[in-house]
């Protein structure tokens, strides 16, 4: 298993598809991993070199070091970079999605003229999120307060947190947990079981609590690029479910808004994860703005 030792981060990483041709970097979301994407490999590494990434704190990779905390997202886009320096990567396109779309953002802005394209699957512009789980209200994130304020209480939260799942997560109703919040953050409407019991197993392989739990926190008060996406600069496809629990079509519409030249592509019937839901629809979807890019620029 191939691992990049960067700022002090062990990071997983795993090729797959061509040997050569462009390069696709997969970014999974909070909590996810490389297995997350399983159900499109196939189709996507047929027509391109697929770069496959546990983010730190995730999977395989070892989390982040506690300076770096505070601000995971900016952190993360500062290792993407070495990595793809250290790979010899030319002009990559950047597939996020949730948390690795925030990864991707932040890239971009961080280092312009250095991708092809990007995609953005059910991702935000910023960490203020309230989700609806299906049945509460929207809560647009400027009208969330400065969560920053709250820092005490926040940190003592976190405290109290980390022991409670750490606690739970030694119980036998560990798995009942996890389902439900895969039910709940992740899953459409009308979810598939064999899916959701399959997300669940690979949620729980390798589980780090302690450095989910700082990631959120730091995403939350410190993560917000709305003002910048004016600077995105790139062809960029945006994927969301209509379905998603967790992030509203809201927050997808306002990319498409702020990012100039974007395109929205809304997938019926699918959540969070419409890569894992739909996966023949997604690579469609993706293929066929890749190609469109491919033949625009001959």
């Amino acid at each position: 298993m191939p691992f990049l030792s960067v700022y002090g981060t062990k990071i997983h990483y795993r090729w797959e598809g061509k040997n050569e041709g462009k390069v696709l970097i997969l970014l999974h979301g909070w909590s996810a991993s490389i297995p997350w994407w399983t159900r499109v490999m196939p189709t996507l590494s047929q027509e391109y070199r697929l770069l496959l990434i546990d983010l730190p704190g995730h999977g395989r990779s070892s989390s982040l070091p506690i300076q770096l905390c505070e601000k995971p997202i900016v952190a993360m886009s500062s290792i993407l970079h070495s990595i793809i320096n250290t790979l010899e990567i030319q002009k990559p396109v950047l597939v996020g999605w949730s948390l690795g779309g925030m990864v991707s953002l932040q890239y971009v802005l961080d280092y312009p003229k250095t991708l092809s394209a990007l995609i953005l699957v059910d991702t935000s512009a910023v960490g203020k999120i309230m989700p609806s789980y299906g049945f509460l209200p929207q809560i647009p994130y400027y009208c969330i307060p400065d969560l920053k304020k709250f820092l005490p209480l926040i940190r003592m939260q976190l405290l109290v947190s980390e022991k409670l799942l750490t606690s739970i997560n030694k119980m036998p109703i560990r798995q009942s947990v996890a389902m439900l919040l895969v039910n709940l953050l992740a899953a459409g409407k009308k979810p598939d079981k064999n899916l959701v019991a399959w997300a669940t197993e690979i949620l729980l392989q390798d589980l780090n609590i302690g450095a989910l739990l700082q990631m959120a926190i730091g995403t939350l008060l410190y993560y917000d690029v709305v003002d910048r996406l004016h600077e995105v600069d790139i062809p960029t496809l945006i994927i969301h479910g209509r379905e998603d629990r967790f992030l509203s079509l809201g927050v997808a519409e306002l990319l498409q808004r702020k990012i100039r030249g974007s395109k929205l592509t809304v997938i019926d019937g699918v959540g969070h994860c419409p890569h894992l839901e739909k996966p023949k629809e997604f690579t469609k979807e993706v293929i066929a703005f890749l190609n469109k890019l491919t033949s625009s620029f001959q």
